[in-house]
């Protein structure tokens, strides 16, 4: 069983269908997701932060409450993945020990 996703999403561009239809058939399974924008680093400030308001209202519909923006150049969002890869992590060990 996975213990979790973490889908990709370019930020440069609109959430594609095949990403809308990936996170849908994750929550129709149950199966924890994490959301990152890639790319983050090819936008100005400014155009990263629409961007981001833009995809965290569309997310939001799936219960969704942010998107991690990223970047592999710059470093940006990190921490903050590694975080959320320790929750999954964290989850999954808890599950593990409940059916034993």
């Amino acid at each position: 069983r996975l213990c979790g996703v973490i889908v990709l999403i370019d930020m440069r561009h609109i959430i594609s269908p095949m990403d809308w239809k990936l996170i849908e058939w994750l929550r129709v399974h149950s199966i924890p997701l994490v959301v990152t924008g890639t790319k983050s680093d090819k936008l100005s400030g400014n155009k990263l932060a629409v961007n981001l308001h833009a995809h965290n209202e569309a997310l939001e519909r799936f219960g969704i409450s942010s998107i991690i923006p990223f970047s592999a150049v710059s470093g940006l969002g990190k921490n903050e993945l590694l975080k959320e890869v320790k929750k999954l992590l964290l989850w999954a060990k808890m599950e593990k020990e409940k059916q034993l």
